[in-house]
């Protein structure tokens, strides 16, 4: 029963994980309207996506506290022997966020997408 447990966690972890990648990517991608675009430099491009990067990167420290905080208990429930194992995967939270929203906004300052 717990093995089936634990299985469950880790694809729902997963699951879960990847949508988040995706709502960051195209937090940090995502168009930006005429009225901007039509005024915009070069370097105003590269300064939004920065603070777009900044926004998320805040948003994925908090994302990988509550991470950590749900695993703790979660993986103590399921009978993970690994007690590291809510900090590894908050880590893993935080880093694969911070890459899918980098990626994102160098992306973003790049193709310059507009309305």
């Amino acid at each position: 029963m717990k093995q089936s447990a634990r299985v469950v966690v880790m694809l729902l972890e997963l699951f879960l994980l990847g949508n988040a990648m995706l709502i960051a990517f195209l937090m940090c991608s995502w168009m930006e309207s005429d009225a901007f675009a039509y005024s915009a430099s070069e370097l105003d491009w590269w300064e939004l996506a920065v603070k777009r990067f900044l926004l998320l990167s805040v948003l994925s420290v908090i994302a990988s506290a509550i991470v950590w905080k749900i695993n703790k208990q979660l993986f103590a429930w399921s009978g993970f022997k690994n007690e590291q194992l809510p900090v590894i995967t908050a880590r893993i939270t935080l880093v694969s966020l911070c890459v899918a929203g980098l990626v994102g906004a160098v992306i973003f300052a790049v193709t310059k997408p507009y309305m």
